[in-house]
């Protein structure tokens, strides 16, 4: 980060010939001036007095530090409603925290007592007026936030349709992995696969096995029948190895009519 700095003044120190005590200055007419520094940008207000300070006179400010330091100031290009300029102030990280100097200077035309400036006095900085502030980098920054101009913003509809996503075709995710087994678990068809594993998102999915070995047949079943294709929704993920679906449910033909079988649960 680049740091701004100005160069040393010596306003503290310079011979003037009034020392303004009012709290907030009788020739400067200081404003919101906060009583803690924190880290950022801080700022105050300054309304010059017309009737004490000459018109042409330039008001300068100078803060140090606790150690003697400069302290970054600079005065915006910024009016308020009330004509009052403001003093901004930068407080860096590495600013030493402590009690700062912030000094004020100005041309007086003449004292509150309405007396002029006496000429040795007049053609430079004569007035002066001086206080204390805590800086405190690790204090939050809540100073308000000024704008030079008012913003501008813009509203504007847009109106867009809203768009559903629809297929004149079936459209299918295919996974071949692992191998499922069938059986009953807790009144429920539970279909185990081995050598890979459900998801979630396999919820309301179809599972389908080609080619089924059947393992437990009713007693009736003519053995080694052609049992078909098995296809079942996944009604449910338990875990990643176990899924509730349909029983598996195969039929055969028998002396010119079809049977359908119901009470094979279980194949491999």
């Amino acid at each position: 980060m680049i740091k701004k700095r100005n160069k040393y003044l010596g306003l503290d120190r310079s011979d003037v010939y009034i020392d303004d005590k009012a709290t907030n200055s009788d020739y400067f007419s200081v404003s919101d001036f906060p009583d803690e520094i924190p880290a950022g940008k801080s700022f105050f207000r300054i309304e010059a007095n017309p009737d004490l300070l000459k018109t042409s006179s330039d008001i300068m400010v100078e803060v140090l530090d606790v150690n003697g330091g400069v302290i970054y100031t600079e005065y915006p290009d910024y009016i308020d409603t009330s004509l009052r300029r403001i003093v901004v102030f930068y407080i860096y990280e590495d600013t030493p925290p402590g009690a700062a100097t912030v000094t004020v200077v100005g041309e007086a035309k003449k004292d509150l007592q309405g007396n002029p400036i006496p000429e040795e006095w007049q053609g430079f900085y004569n007035v002066r007026w001086q206080t204390q502030i805590t800086v405190d980098p690790n204090l939050t920054n809540s100073s308000l936030i000024l704008l030079k101009h008012s913003p501008v913003y813009t509203v504007q509809e847009i109106v867009k349709p809203y768009l559903k996503r629809t297929y004149s075709v079936s459209q299918t995710v295919t996974q071949s992995a692992g191998q499922i087994i069938g059986l009953s678990m807790g009144g429920q068809y539970s279909l185990r696969l081995n050598g890979a594993s459900y998801m979630a998102s396999m919820e309301g999915g179809t599972v389908t096995v080609a080619t089924p070995n059947v393992i437990n047949y009713p007693a009736d079943w003519p053995q080694g029948q052609t049992v078909g294709t098995y296809t079942s929704s996944i009604d449910q993920v338990a875990n990643s190895l176990f899924a509730f679906g349909q029983p598996f449910r195969v039929g055969y033909t028998s002396a010119g009519s079809n049977i359908q079988k119901t009470a094979v649960l279980n194949f491999g």
